[in-house]
């Protein structure tokens, strides 16, 4: 089935130049966010938008395959994922995209998706990563997943889990548990240094005094730019939060 205008912003994604979202079985496409034009239509085949890297779209299929568009969106096709790939790890809420460039080689970057999905209902987070080879006329691995039952260090199901490339590894907040998980909101900082495998806190980011009291955690929104502030908004009360560590305030100089 395809998203309502009233659900239409759980699946609203960008790629840095423009805004994409899926209404009425159209996806929908705007430069500003105030006019939209009408791209390809979409019903019965994309159930949800996952993200944006580089110069790919990424969507959830009806039958829970990962779907990709390298033209902005007006074709999409079914993404490599690994021999018998379990679709009902596929997360389709609280959804991040994250890329990270690989240390080893310039031309090629990992993408990391993670979210909960409803058609597994456990306890973490469901992780998927791949690497693309731009040198290579895009050429792309298959998306793999990296949920393991027995990873002690998993990232927790929780409201609103977000996470954003921050510090040389990936960072993570969420709300209160899902899905059976019993974690408090605004616990912690999640962070991950090894690709999305495990999440543990980090010692230089910690949450304001009386956070958790001041946001609401069934409607927040955070996110980092790009001088390194990490932005955090209360979807009810509207306030909001900045800060940064110290050290990421500074600017390189390469000797």
């Amino acid at each position: 089935s395809t998203l309502s205008a009233a659900d239409a912003y759980k699946s609203c994604i960008t790629d840095g130049e423009s805004l994409y979202v899926v209404i009425d079985g159209k996806l929908m496409k705007s430069e500003n966010g105030a006019t939209w034009t009408e791209g390809a239509a979409v019903e019965g085949t994309i159930a949800k938008l996952l993200g944006a890297a580089r110069n790919n779209l990424y969507a959830l299929g009806t039958d829970r395959k990962i779907l990709v568009s390298n033209d902005h969106g007006a074709t999409w096709t079914n993404d490599k994922m690994e021999d018998n790939a379990d679709l009902s790890l596929v997360p389709d809420e609280n959804v991040s995209m994250v890329t990270l460039p690989l240390k080893t080689n310039e031309n090629m970057y990992k993408v990391v998706l993670v979210g909960g999905s409803t058609a597994d209902n456990g306890t973490t987070e469901q992780v998927w990563t791949k690497i693309v080879d731009e040198s290579n006329d895009g050429h792309s691995f298959e998306w793999t997943s990296l949920s393991r039952e027995s990873n002690r260090y998993a990232a927790p199901r929780l409201a609103g889990f977000t996470a954003f490339a921050y510090d040389d590894g990936i960072a993570a907040l969420g709300g209160n548990g899902e899905g059976g998980n019993t974690t408090t909101a605004f616990k912690q900082f999640y962070f991950s240094q090894d690709n999305g495998i495990t999440w543990k806190s980090h010692s230089e980011m910690i949450l304001p005094k009386n956070f958790a009291n001041d946001c609401d955690p069934s409607s927040f929104a955070i996110t980092a730019d790009s001088a390194n502030r990490i932005w955090i908004v209360s979807g009810t009360s509207g306030k909001v939060w900045c800060g940064r560590i110290n050290r990421l305030g500074w600017a390189r100089q390469d000797k």
